[in-house]
């Protein structure tokens, strides 16, 4: 029942990225666009991030990011090693914060919203 099991955590809302810092199947960085915005990005560590084969392996992400408050790009490339740690990350138009500064940038109230949504991130099913 596995399979079933997942297909209605899925379409119950009980699965996916909500708000999880991290996951088995993915996490969240976090950045500020060029108008110093504060954003959060889910990477999906099965369909976001591209083996290398040109470099010294492992895994490569290039997120193009829009804000969706004044809806300026900024570019994002992370560089991770087999294990899935990363070793490098860059930004273009942007900058890196992290999720503390994140979470002080929300208005009040957005938090609560960020921490039910972790809970349910934390039940899908393995």
């Amino acid at each position: 029942m596995g399979f079933l099991d997942t297909l209605k955590g899925i379409f119950s809302g009980g699965g996916g990225g909500g708000g999880s810092r991290s996951t088995s199947d993915g996490f969240f960085f976090y950045l500020r666009c060029p108008s110093s915005h504060p954003i959060h990005v889910w990477v999906n560590r099965g369909h976001d991030l591209a083996r290398d084969y040109d470099g010294a392996g492992g895994f490569t992400l290039t997120k193009h990011i829009v804000c969706p408050t004044c809806y300026k790009k900024s570019i994002a490339q992370l560089n991770f090693d087999d294990r899935y740690r990363e070793t490098s990350r860059e930004i273009e138009n942007g900058q890196y914060i992290d999720e503390a500064e994140y979470d002080a940038a929300q208005p009040k109230g957005t938090a609560d919203y960020k921490r039910t949504q972790s809970a349910r991130a934390t039940r899908w099913p393995s």
